[in-house]
């Protein structure tokens, strides 16, 4: 599907936890097995791939699956690239780990983030 839309020159690496998904691999695509979850699988990972242009995480969807993913690759993103989370609705699900504000979602985690990076502007 990414190949489709990315195009024959796209160099696409993906993460998955069943091994099965390997048989996916073709020029250009390599497939890496292990969890999302898993910091030291995700740091080998980056020291074996390039720099991202886009980053798509659409894994397990629980918080500690896209927190992790986010504070592992999001600094091997490539200055002009970009970060997409799918799924984020997954925050507000209790059976994910969510709820309504509740600490240590990806919703909120994320929130805090983007403070961080933008509460400069509301300093004098």
């Amino acid at each position: 599907m990414w190949k489709d839309y990315f195009g024959d020159k796209a160099r696409i690496f993906g993460v998955d936890i069943n091994p099965e998904c390997k048989k996916f691999e073709e020029k250009n695509i390599e497939i890496f097995i292990g969890s999302q979850s898993d910091r030291k699988f995700l740091k080998k990972v980056k020291e074996n791939i390039p720099k991202i242009d886009i980053l798509i995480d659409d894994g397990g969807h629980t918080m500690l699956q896209q927190i992790v993913t986010f504070e592992e690759i999001f600094q091997h993103i490539d200055a002009n690239g970009v970060y997409l989370c799918e799924d984020i609705h997954t925050s507000y699900w209790l059976n994910f780990g969510g709820g309504h504000k509740r600490n240590k979602t990806f919703i909120e985690y994320s929130k805090n983030f983007i403070d961080l990076i933008n509460a400069h502007h509301s300093e004098e």
